[in-house]
Parts: C-alpha cells; structure tokens; sequence
C-alpha cells in the first residue's frame, strides 16, 4: 500500500512539475511576443499616422498656393491690381482660408497688405525675387511686424494680359498652429511636433509641447540622449540628408521617447513628432489579445487536470436528470416534468397568444392488457407515444402522465380550429397503429382539449377542464375528441 502511495505521490509531482515548466513557457512566449509585437506595432502606427499628416499638411499647403493662385489670375486682369476693392478681396480670403495676412506686391517691391494700413517694403524679401521669377514659393520663417509671430510666407507671381510677372501675391500663416491642427489629437494630444531643415535647425517649435531649444540645432538637443535598438544619430543625420523618414526609440535617464520624422516637400524641410512611449503604447487593442491567449493556456492546463474527474461528474448528473423528468417507457416526460414544463411556458415571455392543453386516453386499454396480455399494452403505449412525438411540432411538450393517459401542450397556435384539425388527424392516425403481437388489435382514442387563457391560465384550471371534455367524449362511442366549453356561456 505504501509502495502504490509512493508511486501516486510520484506520478502527481510529474504531472505539477510538466505543468509548471508548461507555464512558465507560457509566459516566456506572452512576454516575448509582447515585447516584439507592441515595438513593431508601435513604429508602425506612429510613421503611418505622421505620414498621413504630413500629406494632409502638404495638401493644405497645395490647396493654398491654389487659392492665392486663383487671387492672382484676378488680380493680373486688373488695370489697378492695388484699388480699394481688391484690397477688400484680400481681406475677404483671409477669413476663408488658414492664412492670417494676405499681401500683394509690386513689380517695384511695394506691397499691400490684407491687415496693415502703411506699405511694406517687399523688395528685399528672399520669396518675392523668387516669386518674381515665376515660381511658387514657400519662405522659411519671417517675424510678423505685428506681433512677432514667426510666419510662414507662400507666394506666386502675378501674370498680366500678355505673360508678363506684373507683382507678386503672398499669403501668411503660423505653421504652428497648423501643426497643431494636424497632430493635435494624436495619442490624446502627449506628443509635440515641430519642423526642422535637413541640416537640423528649426523652422517651427510646437509653443504647447515643445522644449525650448532655440539657439540650438536637433542634432546639438539629441547629442546627450540614447538611441535604441541599433539606432544612432549619425542614422538621424544620414536619413535627413537623403530626405527619408524614419521612427527612433531615444531614451534620455527614464524617459523613453519615440522620434518620428518625415519630408514635408518643401524646402528640405521634415516634420518630427515626439510621444512619450507610455503614450504611443497606449490604446494597442491586441495586448488584451496576448493576455487572453495567457489565460486560456492556463486554465486549459487547469481543465485537462481536472477534465476527468469532471466529466464523470457531470455525466452521471446529467443522466439522473434525464431520468428524474422522463417516463422510462415512453421516453416523453413524467406527470410532475410534464406539470412544470407547462405552467414555465405559461408564465413566460414567449406565451403568446392562444395555447391548448390536450389530454388523451387510449380507449378500452383495460381491455388490451387483460386480452393480449401486458406485453402487448405496453407495445402500445410505446407507438401511442411514438406517434404522438411524430403528430406534434418538437417545440410542443408531451408527456405521459398516468397508465393509458398523455398530456399535449400546443404552444402558441394561431386558433382553435387548428386543435380541431390536429385532433381528427390524429384519431385518424391511431386507427393505423399495428402491433406485431396482435395483429387484429385496432386501437383507438378519446382527447379532450381546453383553451388558455380563454379557459384558464395555470396547468391545474386547464387540466380539469380538458379532463371535462375528454370525459364527454368517453360518456358517447369513444373514438373522437371535443373542446371544453363553458354551459353558462
């Protein structure tokens, strides 16, 4: 007896000790495909999402240049491009575009402006000679005379009647702000964005976010910080001279960073957007995934344990339930399952309409045991049950609740007439029953049927009055049905 415990000790500490070397697998390949999975996932999202913001940038840049383009055609038909009315155009696109001052020039460099009432002096500006050559122009930063604002110029040449550049139309805006607009909303508004040239000085500092880096290049702010996975700054600088974009995992002490940088398009110049990696990593749907995955393999593990055990449990349950609610002749249920099944559906949701509780006697069936012996009668019980099973929709519940005596209950039933018709197709349907045993026997039935709620809302009121009928079919020659109706109606 020892010697068994041992060796069942034995087997039991295989079996923990697989299953702990089987979790801890587990874990170790959560864990890793966690870490590689939220990484590639995370550079993915982040040069994805900062690419499609810059083509949103480029687009709105694209449609303004074809704004002030439509402007310009306008004003070069014009005798007197710098008249009172236009200058009342210029202030009018201003409020329907993303520019904050509109100004157009002349050939000689004197230029009008949407928001300010004295000339500016347009002659020396870098983007109005290149205007004047008859190229769209984007101007790096310019100080607003007005507020300091460091704006961002677009200009197009202004064409007279026969071709010739007769002045220049600028439009200004604070790319900050539309930076802001674009990458905003990304990652819960965490991140900041700015505009750097290939040669690393800043074009645009995002005023929310951005750390205070003037007077300093990228490359000089990102000397002192680590680059991961590989990465370096000397990568940065080559993917900046090349014009390509890249996604950089930097870490300066605890703080980890993903740098994502993309072309703009113009003038050498790169959006760079910077997320905390807490942030980036965020709002990844597939995490829950992986810890889903942990779970089951661990449960599973729990369930093939205790599978066996459980299963024995839950069959012989099940077996004596079945048992507890059928009739072990018929198959169909017992008086008392028969008995609940009714008043559930009664009370339920479901019970619609018109129902009817049928019960159902086979005639002289005192007779059948007493001539052809009890072998035969239950031979019919057998095919009565049979055929009542056939007769009815599988959603109606029929059981045996005494000797000779069953119970149908038709759920939701459009009328009475549809009882009636079942009824006399299923006397009919009797008449056809053959016993081997006895082959002369011809079985017969008596069914009284009653109506809820016409006649009743419970088992036991339907009950008796479908007993009430079926007794009325019993007192006369048998072989029928009849449905319960009140003498005092």
């Amino acid at each position: 007896m020892k010697e068994l415990h041992r060796k069942s000790l034995y087997h039991y500490a295989t079996a923990l000790f697989v299953f702990l070397c089987y979790l801890g697998m587990c874990i170790a390949v959560f864990f890793y495909g966690i870490q590689h999975a939220v990484e590639g996932t995370t550079r993915a999202q982040l040069a994805e999402n900062v690419t499609k913001q810059c083509d949103h940038l480029k687009d709105v840049i694209g449609l303004e240049f074809e704004n002030l383009e439509g402007v310009a055609a306008y004003l070069g038909g014009q005798e007197n491009p710098v008249k009172m009315e236009n200058g009342d155009l210029l202030r009018a696109m201003v409020s329907e575009s993303a520019f904050v001052r509109m100004t157009y020039g002349t050939k000689d460099g004197t230029g009008y402006a949407s928001d300010l009432p004295e000339l500016q002096d347009m002659s020396g500006q870098a983007f109005f000679k290149e205007a004047m050559k008859g190229s769209r122009v984007v101007s790096d930063p310019i100080e607003s005379p007005l507020d300091g604002t460091d704006l961002i110029v677009l200009a197009v040449p202004v064409y007279d009647s026969s071709g010739g550049v007769t002045g220049v139309l600028a439009g200004s805006f604070d790319v900050s702000r539309l930076s802001e607009i674009f990458f905003g909303d990304l990652y819960g508004g965490a991140g900041y964005v700015y505009i750097i040239n290939s040669a690393g000085e800043s074009i645009m500092m995002d005023k929310k976010h951005g750390e205070d880096r003037r007077g300093k290049t990228f490359f000089a702010f990102y000397s002192d910080v680590t680059f991961e996975k590989g990465d370096s700054l000397a990568q940065v600088q080559a993917d900046l001279a090349a014009g390509t974009g890249a996604v950089r995992r930097v870490r300066r002490d605890e703080d980890i960073r993903y740098l994502t940088y993309e072309p703009v398009g113009y003038n050498n110049w790169f959006v760079c957007y910077v997320v905390p990696e807490k942030n980036a990593q965020q709002a990844y749907a597939f995490i829950r995934d992986y810890e889903i995955v942990l779970s089951l393999f661990v449960v599973a593990g729990l369930i093939i344990l205790l599978a066996v055990l459980q299963y024995t449990n839950v069959r012989d349950r099940r077996l004596l339930e079945v048992k507890a609610q059928t009739d072990a002749m018929t198959g169909l249920l017992n008086a008392v399952s028969t008995r609940e099944n009714v008043d559930v559906w009664l009370k339920n949701g479901e019970c619609r309409g018109m129902q009817a509780l049928i019960m159902l006697d086979v005639d002289r069936f005192k007779d059948v045991n007493d001539t052809y012996g009890h072998a035969v009668g239950d031979e019919a019980l057998r095919q009565s049950a049979a055929l009542l099973k056939r007769h009815f929709r599988g959603s109606d519940i029929v059981g045996r609740v005494g000797g000779d005596e069953f119970i149908v209950f038709m759920k939701n039933i459009p009328g009475g007439t549809i009882v009636s018709s079942q009824l006399e197709k299923l006397c009919q349907a009797f008449h056809a029953i053959r016993i081997a045993e006895a082959q002369d026997l011809r079985l017969t039935c008596s069914a009284g049927a009653a109506l809820a709620p016409a006649d009743g809302g419970d088992f036991d009121t339907l009950y008796k009055k479908a007993d009430l009928a079926l007794y009325s079919v019993k007192r006369g020659a048998r072989d029928g049905f009849a449905i319960y109706k009140d003498s005092g109606s």
